[in-house]
């Protein structure tokens, strides 16, 4: 399947009029669709990333840059998350593990897509461990994770989460709306080793942008094209 809407701007002669989305040619500058791909805000929020949270130790991977092939700006991270499940997951086929206690809307979005719910409760007092074993040796498709945890408030322990993602074979879903409350390294920096791994971000909490919905989803490009290609059309006004 291929996207119905391309993500590339259009070339345009300033001496026709387009009538084949139907526009105002007499509307000024809001006479025209909004780009689809959101390429200058990527650019602008990943030079934002760069710049004020922390960095991974190590060596950067020599050929990774963050772009439009691998960052997905979107309405919010909810609709990052919506996202995935339409794309990812098979309405009444595929299955998802989750960590209680965590996000409502993974269960709600798996309710409403009829993607079963495989839930494997978080362990330690401090409600900051994945029961890995357990997880990876699941029936499911994919493992939803927040990390900070909502409601917990509390960090996974990073050795669970990358045992995870060197044991299951399926999608990781890292949410990552509060990250920035918490000082770690985001699990962003890991997903040119781990094509499996896909982080979503929020603006609304970190720059205290909420009334403007703005979120990101970081993928590999592969993974990308794929969300793309259910996505809506200008979806971001």
């Amino acid at each position: 399947m291929r996207p119905t809407f391309p993500t590339a701007p259009r070339r345009e002669r300033h001496d026709l009029v387009n009538l084949r989305d139907n526009e105002n040619p007499f509307g000024g500058p809001h006479r025209h669709y909004p780009d689809n791909g959101n390429d200058n805000l990527v650019a602008a929020y990943t030079r934002a990333l760069d710049a004020v949270e922390p960095v991974p130790d190590g060596p950067a991977h020599p050929r990774w840059r963050w772009g439009p092939e691998n960052v997905l700006i979107t309405r919010g991270a909810a609709d990052g998350l919506d996202l995935i499940f339409r794309t990812f997951f098979e309405p009444a086929s595929d299955a998802v593990a989750v960590t209680p206690p965590s996000f409502a809307l993974f269960d709600e979005l798996a309710t409403v897509y009829r993607i079963a719910r495989l839930p494997v409760p978080l362990r330690g007092e401090r409600l900051d461990r994945l029961d890995v074993e357990r997880l990876a040796a699941l029936p499911a498709k994919g493992v939803i994770l927040c990390d900070p945890g909502n409601p917990t408030g509390t960090c996974l322990d990073r050795r669970d989460v990358l045992a995870l993602l060197e044991s299951f074979p399926g999608l990781v879903v890292i949410d990552e709306a509060y990250v920035e409350c918490s000082g770690r390294v985001s699990y962003r920096h890991l997903i040119p080793e781990r094509p499996n791994l896909v982080v979503v971000r929020s603006m609304s909490k970190a720059l205290g942008l909420a009334a403007l919905r703005l979120g990101a989803v970081f993928a590999h490009p592969d993974l990308l094209t794929a969300l793309r290609k259910t996505r809506l059309p200008y979806s971001l006004p």
